[in-house]
């Protein structure tokens, strides 16, 4: 249990510490300039949690974790959510994942980034 438990933190870690380190290493300058458009933080203090966040330069991240047997010996967090970003060549990256007692798994995405106008207008 201790184990789980431990992976399932340290799951969590390593996605958030990813994703801060994503949109730095990635966005290079542009993230200097970005502008949090947008941040929801909801945590009920007994495992479940919310929190979300859209800044200006197209990065956002968004993840839900909720506290699965809570009563008994083995409880757990599943936690699932995405980030995303523009990359310097203007494509956007998706990263959907999920973390559960069946470990961590996440899916890349790649799809089309910000109109030229939109990106400009953006960034001042």
């Amino acid at each position: 249990m201790n184990k789980l438990l431990f992976a399932l933190c340290l799951a969590l870690a390593i996605i958030s510490v990813n994703s801060q380190l994503l949109s730095k290493l990635i966005g290079g300058a542009q993230n200097a300039a970005a502008q949090i458009l947008k941040y929801d933080n909801d945590n009920d203090g007994t495992g479940n949690y919310h929190f979300n966040y859209e800044q200006s330069d197209g990065t956002k991240h968004e993840q839900t974790g909720i506290l699965k047997d809570a009563g008994n010996l083995n409880p757990f967090v599943i936690a699932k959510g995405f980030y995303e970003w523009i990359s310097p060549e203007n494509k956007k990256y998706r990263v959907q994942y999920e973390a559960d007692e069946n470990g961590y798994r996440s899916e890349l995405e790649e799809g089309p980034g910000l109109p030229p106008n939109v990106g400009a207008s953006l960034l001042g």
